[in-house]
């Protein structure tokens, strides 16, 4: 199974369009462009989660590229306007619950603050 998915217009976007058209996509379109070119940050807690756990980088990205925005907070940080709690399959079906925030870090990346199985 293809993790990328079967869209390939936004590969024809540069980082700064994203930025410049960030009105006209959605939440999830500009997380699933962050994404589709591998501008993610993972935290601490997220990275020992890779490391520990049953997913993969890739199952991450299936649930993300197929999934949807559930729940958006207020990022207490301040660093984004908003935390986004997606939830989608992983590649082998099972549901992901991921939650994450869209910073800038030299362009826009998706920091990736937790993720596990949805319940």
């Amino acid at each position: 199974m293809d993790v990328w998915g079967e869209d390939n217009f936004f590969y024809n976007l540069t980082l700064d369009s994203i930025v410049s058209y960030r009105y006209y996509f959605s939440v999830l379109e500009r997380i699933r462009i962050l994404v589709k070119r591998h501008r993610l940050l993972f935290s601490g807690k997220a990275a020992q989660q890779l490391l520990d756990g049953a997913w993969t980088v890739e199952d991450f990205i299936h649930s993300i590229l197929h999934g949807r925005v559930v729940k958006r907070t207020k990022d207490e940080s301040g660093v984004a306007r908003y935390k986004y709690v997606v939830v989608g399959p992983a590649i082998d079906g099972d549901p992901l619950y991921s939650c994450g925030k869209i910073v800038e870090r030299g362009g826009q990346a998706y920091f990736v603050i937790t993720f596990h199985e949805a319940r």
